[in-house]
């Protein structure tokens, strides 16, 4: 049986000392039961954090499509 490719994307964000500086940390887990979290980017800015999660999105759909080949 051919599971379908799965992952997960955890986007934490906060504002960080008293200039209240946005701060952000993308963490990934894999669907394929491989154990554990990995960290995929760090943010400084609200725009940092799109540009992280449209590349881990390209990353996956690009692995998905190499592993079914």
């Amino acid at each position: 049986m051919v599971e379908d490719p799965s992952a997960v994307l955890l986007v934490r964000v906060w504002l960080e000392g008293e200039d209240r500086t946005f701060r952000a940390r993308l963490s990934g887990i894999s669907g394929s039961g491989a154990p554990g979290e990995s960290t995929v980017a760090v943010a400084a800015s609200p725009r940092d954090v799109v540009a992280a999660v449209e590349r881990w999105l390209t990353e996956f759909v690009r692995d998905a499509e190499h592993r079914g080949t």
